[in-house]
């Protein structure tokens, strides 16, 4: 994929398989001191562990009708969950984890009251603590006819630019995830017409991540997609 942020910026970083991955964010030091990570740890929002140094097809299906409503389930190209999303009952506000495929919490998201801009606020694991923010989303603009949403990092506090934007097609139930405010593409979904999903009641999104760039990251922002695409199917 040659728009890719990893092919453009990060030609030599040599073929290594996921089980050679950090299992943790390197220190500043390391990062300062290898190239590689210094490219890595610039799309790692996560954890480098979901960087792949090639593209990663997922498929994303969504249960239309769900006892905690909001559930999804991620599966890789082999059929194997990657993740799983869960929604939270009786809940005052929105909120979803992001699950790994042993359930164990890897972020949590939920919606800010009283935002206009619908801002979803994303959190390391099952907390909602402040210092463990990684990052936040809003509408680009109060009104639109096509959803665009902008995607804050935890450290970007002036927040006059965003570190990654989402144009979709709303009635495609499509997207393309950008790097800030550029043309540099990092990942894309486009929805699944399937007899199948349809009998089931489900909806199915095939999800491209880009190389080196984090697919659970990208996972959590095509869920804030759909919630806030939601709420435009209630009219609000």
């Amino acid at each position: 994929m040659k728009n890719g942020y990893a092919e453009k910026n990060c030609q030599h970083q040599p073929k290594i398989s996921s089980s050679q991955l950090p299992s943790h964010t390197p220190s500043p030091n390391s990062i300062r001191n290898d190239p590689w990570l210094r490219c890595l740890a610039t799309l790692a929002i996560v954890g480098p562990q979901f960087c792949a140094p090639y593209p990663v097809d997922l498929t994303v299906t969504k249960k239309a009708i769900s006892i905690t409503d909001g559930d999804f389930v991620v599966t890789d190209v082999n059929g194997a969950v990657v993740f799983k999303v869960k929604g939270t009952l009786l809940s005052v506000r929105d909120r979803r984890v992001l699950l790994d495929a042993n359930g164990v919490p890897l972020m949590s998201m939920q919606q800010k009251i009283l935002s206009a801009h619908r801002r979803w606020q994303v959190f390391r694991g099952d907390s909602s603590d402040s210092k463990d923010q990684l990052f936040s989303v809003k509408k680009s603009s109060l009104l639109q006819f096509r959803t665009q949403l902008d995607v804050f990092l935890a450290s970007n506090t002036s927040q006059r630019v965003c570190d990654f934007k989402i144009k979709g097609s709303y009635f495609e139930r499509s997207c393309t995830i950008y790097l800030g405010d550029c043309n540099t593409i990092v990942a894309q979904m486009k929805k699944h017409h399937t007899v199948g999903s349809v009998l089931l009641g489900k909806d199915t999104f095939g999800v491209t991540v880009y190389p080196n760039v984090d697919y659970a990251f990208i996972v959590a922002l095509i869920v804030i997609l759909d919630e806030i695409n939601k709420d435009r199917d209630d009219g609000d």
